[in-house]
């Protein structure tokens, strides 16, 4: 097949602090797949040369034809996705006549949104994109403008994500004194949080240790030192665990991870630190057990500070991942998570604002009697809809019947800020 059978586009990310830190697996993924099938792509990041309105890349000509032009895209990426396929389907572009091009979307957005094909998108596909993707440039023909995506069994069949595209250069992922980048060595979560989508499913598949080492030394030979593990808990099988972890040290990469309070224990947290492992994160989301039970989050405040007590004894960092504006807050359960804070310090915390997402249990049961959560369903700015951005362009999106959208925003600005500060 010709050059640009398929060019795949990341939008532009606007709403983020640096948009050049986490590289697109997504769509590295799904060019290696398709590379490895004997079909040519291309991949072209929007953010590049255009921060602003990510449509310059597409009316200057610079993205070449391609007979299938498939966007990834986030929830809050998601109008910039459409504004540049709206570029591709003006037949008047003179320096880019791509109106016959088949525009497809897929990514976490579509993958829950369902609704986004009406926008004008020839195929959305939900769920993983490799088999679907290649069902379609091998057959060449549409019969569904919705495709759901088979999930891949054996994750060691696949190549590594593409990392050698024109554009992967300008990412920096500086981590204290090391040069990171990003990978996956599992997909699917078998926990069910009332709040998260996961568009990999229950089920966990997992690469095999060997191959995790493999791809970690391919990633040494471009220049990195470190890896930052983005699966959704990364201790959920111990065992394997300990494997990638002493690989890891036979090599001398450095890495970090994501972990649950309930998949560690201190002989584990000591055998991250001993091999390399230079923080965790841990998702806490609030320190009120109110709230944990309410978002059936399967751990205890204990739970929680117990694993941070661990950490700061051997000198392992961790962070943690808060909420504001989760189902029955109050300001008695925000100051339940300040004085976890104050209590417990962590290295580091990030703390967002709780937004519904569609196939979460808070989205689709929100007038359950355990859910005090108040939202509209067709008003909520998409642009918004951002776990870490910039500050003073966070917007509450929910209330509860204690706290109003402005108290949420206030309140996550002010633990943000004045607790930090506090602890600091």
């Amino acid at each position: 097949m010709s050059e640009s059978d398929i060019a795949f586009i990341n939008p532009s990310s606007p709403f983020l602090v640096d948009q050049f830190v986490m590289p697109p697996l997504g769509i590295m993924y799904l060019s290696s797949y398709l590379k490895s099938k004997g079909i040519y792509t291309t991949i072209h990041d929007l953010a590049i040369s255009d921060t602003t309105n990510n449509i310059t890349n597409i009316t200057n000509g610079s993205i070449p034809y391609a007979k299938y032009t498939a966007f990834t895209a986030t929830t809050p990426q998601y109008p910039y996705a459409l504004k540049a396929m709206k570029c591709l389907d003006n037949k008047d572009n003179s320096k880019y006549n791509n109106s016959e091009t088949i525009k497809i979307i897929g990514g976490a957005h579509v993958s829950s949104f369902l609704s986004s094909q009406q926008d004008g998108w020839d195929v959305s596909v939900v769920g993983e994109g490799e088999l679907a993707l290649y069902q379609i440039v091998k057959n060449e023909k549409i019969s569904n403008t919705v495709i759901v995506g088979k999930q891949i069994e054996n994750l060691d069949s696949l190549p590594f994500p593409d990392r050698e595209w024109n554009g992967f250069e300008k990412y920096h992922y500086k981590f204290n004194d090391y040069n990171a980048t990003t990978a996956m060595t599992s997909r699917g979560c078998p926990y069910n949080c009332g709040f998260c989508f996961n568009m990999f499913g229950n089920k966990v598949r997992f690469m095999s240790p060997e191959k995790v080492i493999e791809e970690a030394k391919n990633i040494q030979k471009l220049g990195f030192d470190m890896i930052q593990y983005y699966d959704d808990t990364f201790t959920i099988n111990k065992q394997r665990v300990v494997k990638i972890a002493d690989g890891l040290k036979d090599i001398g990469m450095k890495y970090r991870c994501f972990v649950r309070a309930n998949t560690v224990n201190n002989e584990l947290l000591l055998k991250l630190k001993d091999t390399g492992c230079v923080e965790i994160g841990m998702g806490v989301e609030s320190g009120s057990r109110k709230i944990l039970d309410t978002i059936d989050k399967q751990i205890t405040v204990e739970q929680c500070e117990k694993v941070i007590e661990y950490c700061h004894k051997i000198g392992l960092s961790i962070k943690i991942f808060l909420m504001v504006g989760l189902p029955g807050e109050s300001y008695d359960t925000i100051e339940d998570t300040i004085k976890f804070i104050r209590k417990n310090k962590p290295d580091d915390y990030d703390i967002a604002i709780y937004t519904p997402f569609p196939g979460t249990d808070i989205w689709t049961n929100k007038d359950k009697n355990k859910y005090d959560i108040i939202f509209d369903r067709n008003s909520i700015n998409y642009e918004k809809m951002f776990y870490k951005g910039i500050a003073g362009n966070y917007s509450s999106q929910v209330s509860t019947s204690h706290l109003t959208s402005d108290e949420i925003e206030k309140l996550r600005d002010y633990i943000d800020i004045d607790v930090r500060n506090e602890i600091a």
